[in-house]
């Protein structure tokens, strides 16, 4: 009997779990003001139509979804980070009149630098990074920079936090209450 409330509960933990770590998508649409995009502060950077530079190499090559691309438009380094903590997942980068140079990502938590992964991306196509969750997955910003040249980026994926939501936690909490006490009855009339 106990063993299977054992299992029923598990179960019902992992569903809250991953009712907890839902991923949003950064395709920069519909960007009304960069500092302050779903959540997150952009700095050196800002949102283009990709049809609207078809001279400049890696521009329209950075294109993954929708009609706009992220780009830092005066070189350097960008940034982009959340007064919470949130998880770097992947996110598709492509080189800014620069073939073969390398981009490094920064994880940063609370200001401090835990640490950077360098990547090779070319102006002739996107290409799909995925982040190490072990350095990525609990920052509260991150830096790229593609130095010498500017860096195109779009569909970044984030998760927030991975702090159940008050929500969750009481419906676990009734449903354990409720297994609990069916378990004693059945218990008791045994």
């Amino acid at each position: 009997m106990y063993t299977k409330l054992a299992k029923v509960l598990a179960a019902a933990v992992g569903v809250v779990g991953m009712s907890c770590a839902q991923a949003t998508v950064l395709d920069f649409e519909n960007v009304a003001n960069i500092n302050n995009y779903q959540g997150f502060s952009f700095n050196n950077a800002g949102a283009i139509v990709a049809s609207d530079y078809p001279s400049y190499q890696g521009v329209a090559q950075g294109l993954v979804s929708g009609t706009h691309v992220g780009f830092n438009p005066t070189f350097g380094t960008t940034s982009f980070s959340s007064a919470t903590s949130f998880a770097f997942n992947s996110g598709y980068f492509t080189s800014f009149d620069g073939s073969g140079t390398p981009l490094v990502i920064s994880a940063y938590l609370n200001g401090a630098l835990l640490g950077s992964q360098t990547f090779q991306i070319t102006d002739q196509h996107y290409t799909l990074i995925n982040l190490n969750q072990s350095l990525f997955g609990n920052v509260t910003s991150v830096s790229f920079t593609n130095d010498p040249n500017a860096v195109v980026f779009d569909d970044l994926t984030v998760n927030a936090s991975a702090v159940p939501e008050p929500g969750s936690l009481a419906l676990l909490g009734i449903a354990m209450a409720g297994l609990l006490g069916a378990g004693r009855r059945k218990h008791k009339s045994a």
